[in-house]
């Protein structure tokens, strides 16, 4: 799934767009027997001109399905269309002129028509998007963004925008989730006490976990503080493994979790972890880096260095 081009005509509006074709990328990475390319595979062929062929080659990938999104005031405009890459033709296309309080039901539609032209036959009933206050939402997905900028600015108003979330909507358990990611990040880059920064986050996926137990990001979120923070390989081996349970497809889990191999000397799973990590996320330059550490610590230090390379070209 191709990241939805913004036709808003506003630059700084291009966070809606991209929030819409993530929530449909969650939505079909919940059905069973279907394969979904992680989004960081997908985002580096945004605004791009490449051909259908070529994307489907990188990604290895049967069908594609691209659109874009235009909000103008309290109305939406959202146009989605599926395409088979073996002979690049459309399989099914459709325009929506909405208001905006109907942006969660256009997702689930766009999501349910892909799942019939593929032909899938769900077991039980279709994922629904999670409706939240529209205010939140936006500003959800600008907390987002900005998060993944990585700069002291961005980190700082991305926490300032995900507190607003959860104080509208104290049940937005991924608002809860990139608090905790906002918080170790800064610590990572140095702008915060380590100490009070790991506590936040605990605090933070604790509130997650408390709304939904079975969220597999947020024991992802557990394992990392409990290894990169606490140095309790128990504890990550325990969260890792309840990760991996609840969420199998997600390639971030599986990648994270090679990092608690790699401590506990098992180089060779680690290895076979990261490589699985990559083949369904291909294009996301922290899965290769994370292998990468994985062949370094090995002692295969070619493969180390031709990985650290790839990581740093998709970077």
């Amino acid at each position: 799934m191709l990241p939805f081009a913004n036709l808003g005509g506003d630059p700084e509006q291009a966070y809606f767009a991209d929030g819409i074709s993530e929530g449909l990328l969650n939505l079909l990475a919940q059905v069973p027997d279907l394969r979904v390319i992680a989004r960081t595979s997908s985002c580096p062929f945004k605004g791009k001109d490449v051909g259908i062929a070529e994307i489907a080659q990188q990604l290895n990938v049967a069908h594609v399905l691209e659109g874009s999104g235009r909000r103008s005031g309290d109305t939406l405009r959202v146009t989605a269309q599926l395409i088979r890459t073996s002979d690049s033709s459309h399989l099914w296309s459709r325009t929506y002129d909405r208001e905006m309080t109907d942006v969660f039901e256009v997702q689930d539609e766009i999501a349910d028509a892909v799942v019939g032209q593929l032909k899938i036959k769900l077991l039980g009933a279709a994922p629904r998007s999670r409706v939240t206050d529209l205010e939140a939402y936006e500003k959800f997905l600008l907390a987002r963004q900005l998060g993944q900028q990585w700069t002291e600015e961005g980190l700082a108003t991305s926490s300032a925008l995900l507190k607003e979330v959860v104080a509208k909507d104290p049940g937005h358990v991924e608002a809860w989730r990139l608090l905790a990611r906002d918080s170790m990040n800064m610590a990572y880059l140095g702008l915060r006490p380590i100490a009070a920064a790991y506590a936040e986050a605990r605090q933070y996926v604790d509130e997650a976990l408390a709304i939904d137990p079975n969220y597999g990001r947020g024991h992802d979120g557990l394992a990392s503080i409990a290894l990169y923070y606490d140095r309790d390989l128990k504890v990550a081996a325990r969260e890792w493994r309840r990760a991996l349970q609840l969420d199998p497809g997600n390639a971030i889990i599986v990648s994270n979790s090679a990092s608690l191999l790699d401590a506990l000397g098992r180089h060779d799973e680690s290895i076979a972890v990261g490589r699985y990590a990559v083949s369904r996320d291909p294009l996301n330059p922290l899965n290769h880096a994370q292998l990468g550490w994985s062949y370094y610590f090995a002692g295969r230090l070619d493969e180390s260095a031709e990985t650290f390379r790839t990581a740093s070209k998709l970077s």
